[in-house]
């Protein structure tokens, strides 16, 4: 596996509207990621893994958090998504993805989302450790 880049915290590179972007991103990390809101669990924002660019990322859980903008996606669109998600879940890593509206309308839904996804995850990590470490 590649190593985990960082890229500039106004990077531009993501599809859809920057501004509405940049919004849903600072709902998202104040509100739902930072500080280690999730259970002590730390998200980093914006880094690459592989060849793909990735919004939100917890190394410890193999947790990357993704947000949709909210224009009409074409079919060509949503088989990248697809095959980027499957490559990503090659990795090791379990993708969820998030579309604008939700992060700004149902906040705490999707913070609660989040969480018991990394409960299960940290549930599965002790699981497999407790076997490979007998």
């Amino acid at each position: 596996m590649k190593p985990l880049q960082h890229l500039p915290a106004r990077s531009n590179r993501l599809n859809g509207s920057d501004a509405v972007i940049n919004e849903v991103f600072s709902i998202t990390w104040e509100k739902i990621l930072n500080h280690g809101s999730l259970g002590g669990h730390h998200f980093l924002r914006l880094r690459r893994v592989g060849q793909h660019t990735v919004h939100f990322i917890c190394k410890t859980l193999l947790l990357i958090v993704d947000i949709e903008p909210e224009v009409q996606i074409d079919p060509m669109h949503r088989m990248k998504m697809l095959r980027r998600t499957m490559e990503l879940r090659n990795m090791g890593f379990y993708t969820m993805l998030f579309h604008e509206n939700e992060i700004r309308t149902y906040p705490n839904q999707v913070k609660k989302l989040i969480e018991n996804r990394a409960e299960i995850l940290k549930m599965k990590q002790q699981y497999r450790n407790r076997f490979v470490n007998t």
